[in-house]
């Protein structure tokens, strides 16, 4: 029987996410990201934890796309560690989450009405309300992840 990796989690961005790529032409980026500790019983505040989130392709070009510093987000995903040593030969570790699903918990961010000629074309508004509204970044099979 083979261990279960599964991590599942609601979180709120720490910084806006930054698209990167690849090498080999996959979008990457890494959520920042902070989780809430459940409060003491006594009611006080415990603070958060913090990790990054890698997400992938598609996903990440539409979390970089949609969201921002402050963002709420649902993530469904793995485990997963490295280590390296850098330049002077010193260890170091990472523990981060690969994402298979991010899932939007906020309302898309409403269109500002700029366009100012009365009857002519189309305003930004009516244009964003044709937009799907998202819901997900994707749902990626491990295929789509690169190992």
């Amino acid at each position: 029987m083979s261990d279960i990796n599964s991590v599942n989690f609601t979180a709120r961005l720490t910084k806006d996410p930054e698209l990167r790529t690849t090498r080999s032409e996959h979008s990457v980026t890494t959520l920042r990201v902070a989780i809430g500790r459940p409060k003491t019983r006594e009611g006080e505040d415990r603070g958060a934890v913090f990790y990054g989130v890698e997400v992938w392709n598609g996903a990440a070009e539409n979390c970089v796309r949609f969201l921002s510093k402050g963002s709420r987000i649902a993530v469904n995903g793995r485990l997963d560690h490295n280590q390296w040593k850098d330049e002077h030969d010193v260890s170091h570790e990472r523990s981060y989450v690969v994402a298979h699903q991010v899932t939007f918990l906020d309302p898309p961010p409403k269109a500002e009405d700029n366009d100012t000629s009365a009857g002519e074309g189309s305003s930004a508004a009516e244009e964003a309300a044709t937009e799907p509204e998202p819901v997900a970044a994707a749902a990626q099979g491990e295929d789509d992840i690169p190992s």
